[in-house]
């Protein structure tokens, strides 16, 4: 009983074997089929991005041709504006200036400072005289109330009542007292410093330098010099806004350049690792589908093997088997323990296996 139900396992083992196999098969192709479109998938994203980076290189290539030719054209605008600039100024009897695309900009506006603080200059000049009017009148007003003073309290000292005194100062013979008091005063060096004062004061005063920038900048505004060369700057600024973007694309094309040559050596490893995959998806199911032709005949084999043990098997005695089954455990065990045939060394380790020829059982 015990023979016959290990060879059952043994049976059912190598059928269960073969199920299994089948199985594997089964997932094997599926999962082929899966390697098989990702290889198809790298191999499209290769082309793609080796196309991508193809493109981007040749757009690269372009980019120094592109921006050269750009500042070839913004060095002959300057040159043009140079020419014509220099022109307007040498017949105004100014300096000439020099214009190249790194210059421009500021040598233009240093022109066009000069021409503001030249018209300031004028400005803060022709209002200056306005100005000292009304200190100088300012004064000569505070002047002949303090003299007007000075006259009462010599007419009180000579004898005269304060009523007196004060009706005589508005008299032509005060007056003339009076006026000759303020001449004095104004033409003294007091009265010189407080009229220069009094100008350098108000002519620094927020209100009066603010008339002066309002004359200023409308006068500048319809200066048709100033403003064309107002405009002359503002049409070579629009030049170099373009200048400028044309350097940012060609940097931005050189990064997407580099980039995408990145990104195209990936897919080609991506492509490569994917085809490496489908290669051994295909060993693999070469391989399963071998085992799963071993076992089939594994199986078969134990089926005939089954039917040839049962067969002998059940030729024999009850008491054959009984005497014969301890014998193989003997024999199983004495085998474990014989280690060697003919010595072994130390610390070492070793088996013996006897192959013991009998004649048939049964027929």
């Amino acid at each position: 009983d015990q023979v016959s139900g290990a060879v059952t396992q043994l049976t059912n083992g190598s059928s269960k074997l073969y199920d299994g196999l089948s199985t594997l098969l089964q997932k094997s192709g599926e999962m082929k089929n899966g390697l098989d479109t990702l290889d198809a998938g790298a191999v499209k994203l290769n082309a793609g991005a080796t196309q991508l980076s193809n493109g981007l290189t040749t757009l690269d290539a372009n980019s120094a041709n592109l921006k050269a030719g750009a500042y070839k054209v913004f060095t002959t605008l300057c040159t043009e504006a140079q020419t014509q600039l220099n022109t307007a100024l040498a017949a105004k009897g100014l300096g000439s200036v020099s214009l190249t695309p790194e210059t421009y900009s500021a040598n233009i506006t240093s022109l066009l400072n000069t021409l503001s603080a030249g018209a300031y200059a004028q400005g803060q000049a022709a209002a200056e005289p306005q100005v000292r009017a009304k200190v100088e009148a300012a004064v000569r007003e505070k002047a002949a109330a303090t003299a007007g003073e000075k006259v009462v309290a010599g007419a009180v000292a000579k004898g005269m009542t304060q009523e007196q005194a004060e009706a005589f100062v508005k008299t032509d013979a005060g007056q003339a007292y009076v006026k000759a008091g303020v001449e004095q005063y104004m033409a003294s060096d007091e009265g010189k410093k407080t009229v220069e004062a009094n100008v350098k004061e108000q002519l620094a005063s927020d209100a009066v330098q603010a008339a002066i920038k309002e004359q200023v900048e409308a006068g500048l505004n319809s200066n048709a010099d100033y403003a064309s060369i107002k405009a002359l700057k503002a049409s070579l600024d629009q030049y170099a806004a373009f200048y400028s973007g044309i350097g940012a694309y060609t940097a931005g094309v050189s990064s997407a350049t580099a980039g995408a040559k990145q990104v195209s050596a990936g897919a080609q490893q991506v492509a490569e690792g994917a085809g490496k995959l489908q290669n051994g998806g295909v060993s693999l199911v070469n391989g399963v589908s071998q085992l799963k032709d071993g076992a089939m005949q594994l199986s078969d084999g134990m089926n005939e093997f089954v039917s040839q043990i049962k067969s002998k098997l059940g030729s024999l005695s009850g008491s054959e088997v009984t005497s014969l089954l301890p014998r193989v455990t003997s024999m199983l065990e004495n085998a474990k323990n014989y280690k060697n045939y003919s010595g072994i060394a130390d610390d070492t380790d070793g088996s013996v296996r006897f192959i013991i020829k009998t004649a048939a059982i049964g027929e």
